[in-house]
């Protein structure tokens, strides 16, 4: 990928008017698609839509209270009485209904409408069958009886002649004996609130208030169009308080109106935080840059993204979000990265070519693993945060595919000294010195800071359970008071009580009633209490007044049967007692119709038709679905009781069940989008650097920024909400481009030696600045939401800089430096693995053997058989220890056979720790003299206390004689001479308490040496190594009776003082030693062995330039007939030497030999003259001069 764009840069450099044809073709091409986008806004898009909260969700959406306006007027003056109030509320309707020429209004309700009640009521009397029940038969036999048919026209006749006559004529005319007067009343299961009663046909609530309502022809989610009824309604509360000179007050309340209040709120912060941070951005860009022209390529850049962005999302999607896009705007934070990064970097080196070539790595990993990231949106269960995750993955597709593409050709190409003279003006500016000062400050240089942060971390960790949800989404709403205390008075007028929604849906109006008919009425009918209290309960909905066919069926046929026996000889005495009462034959003719009529079964349409105006708040219908509502309204419901009703299409919520379900889908969603989201960025770091360390550098930051974050809004108690729960997502975006950058930095520092870690740093902190000023000046928003987004802004970007800054360089420089030199042998986290796997053998081993020491000899006693014992046991161990031990063999080489059982001092050159494991292995019957801190040590301490090792921090003359006892029971001392480990794995000079003990006690010297524990487990370090340790057991030695070595120049004089003969037989040893051991070295430090060594140079460098250093060595056979062909000495030149392999692990091998290497790439030569393990015969040269000081030359190329 990396050439491929720079290919593409080379080409479009030469070919500039292809490059701009394209452009605008691009551009052309992006606008037309634009045009095809059809936008939506519809803000309950937001919320979950899985499986499991569909279908509540759904029907929470078409409950009919959403789109209603409640109007309450009130007197002002005690002087108000209630009749200005009706002529009030009779003037704001008229005037409305004129303002609404747009047809705003769906229905206006301020009066009762006495004709439809007529209608209603005869519509129910025309169906009675449809509507009795048991009981009303049995009353109805009771009522057929001459003596109560008497009664009752008696009391039809009083009721006529009464005031009330003239409203209860039409029913009384249809049902005299009153057959119908409980399915009449039946009809309050209409009735949605009891505290509203009549006054001359007008609505009053039980405060006095006149109430009108309002339905809007459109939902409440549509605020731009609600926006323009909200307009008429308010003119109208202007004109009729103008009216009456302010005697009454008007309060219009409504889910559509707050939806329009934050709408307009929204609007109003945004545009106050756009103005701060505007003008502040644009001081700090300008202060920066001191040019307008950066300022306007960042514009380009992210305009061009957004282009991209609407243009290929039709490719994708029919509609789109505009709720959704507006929140993805802060996506232009991120965004703004790449253009920023590229400017800034350009502008420090002043040539385009080498800003692509560093850049594309972190831009491209950044740019993908963040796009993966917002693209895991796509797995919540909401359309609106699927537009917003491709929203905002093909902005950052579009802005990253203008700066690598068109970009660089906007800028020209400066020599480094004219750059150099361009920034001397910044160079000495205030603003230069602050970046300088806080960009080149390296805090994982200080302990102090270092112990701290892992502190605060710990403890926000702890407080990090703490973060909370807030479920209530009245706390991001915003209200204005009168808002807020209309709110609060509907609440009081509920009294505390519960309502439940009991809804059935069927894919039609018939299969809806069905499920209704089942599930939810015959559950309501069947006299099971419903709480404790029963008196408390209401029902509202469309009751029993929707039967369905079969019920129908079934009601006919019982009004059939019952009138088959009786209805003959009822009507006979009903005309005569009705004409004795002075009733006119034709006075009851509807009543004569209603026995008499041949009923048949209806469809749902002729119900709703009939009993629209009351039954439509309860049922919503469209051409897909149909939804039917029922209320329960009442204290201390018993939910459990209402579980039968729930079926795969009728199910039971209440306002708080619905808002915890969808925040725990909302919830459960991102929380599985964070898993995603993390394991799709970590493996992508994975692939694009080659190592799971540095994937593993740049995720954890973004972990322990996430604990941050959690614990700092649980310690200042700010909670997540359904709003800023989205920011989490572009704040993980967000540090993973700086942790990226960042790491990318140390790379490039680590593998050039090429200062650019501060220059990152610095565009890091002016991006992160802008974002912070961006959304965080929304922390003056009055709307509780945004001032959500503010508050989690400042957190989450305080927070990822600081991990940022932090983390990668801890670890990163942790794992590459020692003290502030490169590592030979850099950590790994196999190294880690293994070290710790052999630790844990050890320690388990450890423990085992002291248990196994104090049973043995502390309780058994230490007698010599169990001594010996112990010491076979010992040996055991250390022999399966060293087996064990994770790519690390070991093999002993024993020409003379020696078996130790006659008692000697063994002699040992001492390169690590491990020398003891590989001494010890060699016989069970060896004692070793130890310092005072192995004697101490807490790991294996005890065992060489039982093992009778000697400590000899007083001096060895002290412990001859304990040392004699050890060596007449058979067992040999091992010394290491040289007192302590080799850094370097040289022989250094040895002491003369070895050879003193073998002059006293009269004993041979066994010469044991080792080879490979330096590399496996150097002096100063504590990873165990890949490698191979050769043991090689020498020839005993008297010292009284020396062989003269071949090579040796030491004189013995055995006729001097003790000491000076000791101190030559010391260094005659020593001399010895080094001889057979360059010996070793030959036959063991091949290329072979040194080629892991070679290829850890490697490993932390990028993935390309450690998979060509693989690829090298794995192709040459790590260049062993080369190296074979070479000169053990002299200076040979290696020419176009690449990365170094070759004349690495050549100079490893051929210490004597010295190399020079050159390449006409510098930059890969940089590669190979950074290597950590380069030794002092190695030498990289960018210009060779004299090529006669050259023994032999080797090209590369022709490998």
């Amino acid at each position: 990928m990396n050439g491929l764009i720079v290919r593409i840069f080379e080409f479009f450099d030469k070919n500039r008017w292809l490059l701009w044809l394209c452009l605008a073709a691009t551009v052309g091409v992006l606008v037309f698609s634009v045009c095809k986008v059809n936008f939506v806004e519809d803000i309950s898009t937001f919320l979950p839509n899985s499986t499991d909260s569909r279908q509540i969700n759904e029907a929470y959406r078409k409950i009919a209270a959403s789109d209603k306006i409640i109007v309450t007027i009130s007197a002002t003056t005690e002087a108000t009485d209630e009749t200005e109030l009706i002529d009030a509320a009779a003037y704001f309707a008229r005037t409305l209904q004129e303002n609404d020429t747009a047809h705003h209004i769906k229905e206006l309700l301020y009066e009762i409408d006495n004709e439809q009640i007529t209608k209603t009521t005869d519509f129910v009397q025309q169906n009675l069958p449809l509507y009795l029940t048991e009981t009303d038969y049995t009353l109805i036999d009771s009522l057929i009886k001459p003596k109560n048919i008497e009664n009752r026209l008696v009391a039809t006749k009083n009721i006529l002649l009464s005031p009330m006559g003239t409203f209860m004529q039409v029913i009384l005319k249809n049902d005299p004996l009153m057959f119908s007067q409980k399915a009449l009343k039946d009809l309050e299961v209409f009735r949605q609130n009891d505290n509203y009663n009549t006054d001359n046909g007008f609505i009053f609530n039980d405060k006095g208030e006149c109430i009108i309502t309002i339905t809007s022809a459109y939902p409440s989610s549509e605020t731009a169009n609600n926006k323009l009824l909200a307009d008429e309604i308010y003119k109208a509360v202007y004109q009729t308080k103008k009216e009456f000179e302010g005697k009454v007050r008007i309060v219009p309340f409504g889910a559509a109106l707050i939806s329009i209040t934050n709408a307009e709120r929204i609007k109003n912060d945004s545009l106050l935080a756009v103005s701060i941070s505007g003008v502040l951005i644009l001081l700090i860009l300008i202060l920066f840059f001191r040019s307008p022209k950066p300022l306007l390529l960042i514009v380009l850049s992210i305009s061009f993204g957004a282009l991209f962005s609407l243009g290929a999302i039709v490719f994708f999607k029919s509609t789109v979000s505009i709720i959704a896009i507006g929140i993805a705007s802060i996506i232009f934070g991120i965004a703004i990265n790449y253009p920023l990064h590229f400017l800034v970097h350009f502008k420090h080196t002043g040539q385009r070519l080498q800003t692509i070539k560093e850049l594309i790595n972190p831009l491209l990993i950044g740019n993908i693993t963040t796009v993966g990231a917002f693209l895991s949106l796509l797995l919540i269960s909401s359309e609106a945060m699927h537009d917003l995750g491709l929203f905002s993955a093909l902005l950052l597709v579009g802005t990253i595919i203008f700066v690598l593409i068109f970009l660089p050709h906007t800028l020209s190409d400066k020599p480094h000294i004219q750059a150099t003279n361009n920034n001397q003006a910044y160079h000495n500016s205030v603003i230069k010195s602050f970046l300088n000062g806080i960009t080149n400050f390296l805090p994982e240089n200080h302990k102090i800071l270092v112990i701290c942060f892992v502190a605060i971390t710990i403890v926000l960790l702890i407080f990090s359970s703490g973060a909370q949800f807030d479920a209530n989404m009245h706390n991001i709403n915003y209200m204005t008071d009168e808002q807020r205390n209309a709110m609060n008075k509907f609440i009081a007028e509920s009294n505390g009580r519960q309502t439940l929604y009991l809804v059935a849906e069927g894919a039609t109006r018939d299969e809806a009633l069905d499920n209704y008919s089942r599930q939810i009425s015959a559950k309501l009918n069947d006299n099971k209490p419903l709480a404790n209290d029963t008196t408390h309960i209401r029902i509202t909905g469309i009751g029993n007044f929707f039967p369905t066919e079969r019920s129908q069926v079934q009601k006919i046929e019982r009004w059939n049967t019952f009138w088959a026996t009786r209805k003959e000889t009822f009507i006979k005495n009903f005309e005569q007692i009705a004409a004795k009462q002075g009733f006119r034959p034709e006075a009851f003719a509807g009543f004569y119709t209603i026995l008499n009529k041949e009923y048949k079964t209806r469809n749902f349409e002729y119900f709703y038709d009939n009993l629209k105006p009351l039954a439509e708040n309860y049922i919503y219908s469209d051409s897909t679905k149909t939804f039917i509502f029922t209320l329960l309204q009442g204290n201390n419901i018993d939910k459990k009781r209402l579980d039968d009703i729930a079926s795969p299409y009728t199910y039971v919520f209440d306002n708080s069940s619905f808002t915890q379900k969808m925040v725990t889908a909302l919830s459960d969603d991102f929380n599985k989008v964070l898993y995603i989201c993390g394991l799709i960025v970590f493996v992508f770091l994975f692939f694009s650097f080659g190592r799971v360390e540095i994937a593993a550098i740049t995720f954890v930051p973004l972990a322990v920024g996430w604990v941050w974050i959690l614990g700092l809004m649980s310690i200042f108690d700010i909670k997540f909400n359904i709003v800023n729960i989205i920011l989490a997502t572009f704040i993980f975006g967000q540090g993973d481009d700086y942790t990226i950058f960042i790491t990318e930095g140390l790379i490039h520092e680590y593998t050039y030696g090429r200062k650019m870690l501060a220059n990152v740093k610095k565009s890091i902190l002016l991006s992160a600045t802008i974002l912070l000023i961006a959304v965080g000046s929304l922390i003056f928003a009055k709307h509780p939401a945004m001032h959500s987004l503010a508050e989690l802004t400042i957190i989450g970007m305080a927070t990822v800089v600081l991990c940022a800054y932090m983390l990668p360089p801890l670890i990163y420089k942790w794992l590459v430096y020692s003290k502030g030199k490169k590592r030979i042998m850099p950590i790994t986290l196999w190294n880690i693995g293994k070290t710790a796997f052999s630790f844990t053998v050890f320690v388990v081993t450890a423990v085992c053997m002291s248990l196994i020491g104090f049973v043995l000899l502390t309780i058994g006693g230490k007698t010599k058989r169990h001594k010996e014992l112990f010491h076979r046991i010992l040996c055991k161990c250390f022999r399966v220890l060293a087996a064990v031990i994770p790519e690390i063999k070991h093999r002993i080489d024993n020409p003379h056979g020696e078996t130790f059982e006659k008692p000697s001092i063994i002699v040992s050159n001492h390169q690590s720790h491990l020398d003891l494991l590989y001494t010890l292995l060699l016989s069970p019957k060896i004692i070793v003299l130890t310092n005072r801190w192995v004697w101490r040590n807490p790991f294996y301490g005890i065992i060489i206390r039982y093992a009778d090792f000697v400590p000899v921090v007083d001096g060895i003359e002290d412990n001859i004689d304990k040392l004699r006892q050890f060596t007449d029971n058979g067992y040999s001392i091992l010394v290491f001479p040289e007192g302590s480990r080799s850094a370097d794995c040289s022989i250094r000079r040895f002491r003369k308490g070895a050879f003193y003990l073998a002059h006293k006690l009269n004993l041979d010297i066994i010469p044991v040496l080792i080879h490979g524990v330096g590399h496996v487990l150097p002096k100063q370090e504590f990873m165990l190594r890949k490698g191979e340790v050769n043991i090689e057991i020498g020839k005993r030695l008297n010292i009284k009776n020396l062989p003269t070595h071949t090579h040796s120049t030491q004189k013995i004089d055995s006729s001097t003082t003790d000491e000076l003969y000791l101190n030559d037989v010391a260094k005659y040893f020593r001399q010895l030693y080094r001889i057979k051991y360059e010996d070793i070295t030959r036959r063991i430090e091949t290329s072979d062995y040194f080629a892991d060594k070679v290829m850890k140079n490697y490993i932390y460098k990028g993935k390309s330039i450690a998979h060509n250093a693989r690829k090298k060595l794995r192709n040459n056979n790590n260049f062993k007939n080369i190296i074979a062909q070479m000169p053990d000495t002299g200076k040979v030149l290696i020419t176009n030497c690449g990365q170094g392999e070759l004349p690495l692990i050549a100079a490893l091998v051929k210490k004597r030999l010295t190399i020079v290497a050159t390449d006409n790439n510098p930059d890969i030569l940089d590669i190979a003259r950074n290597c950590a393990s380069v030794p002092q015969n190695l030498d990289y040269r960018s210009n060779i001069g004299d090529m006669t000081e050259f023994d032999s030359i080797i090209d590369c190329q022709t490998i």
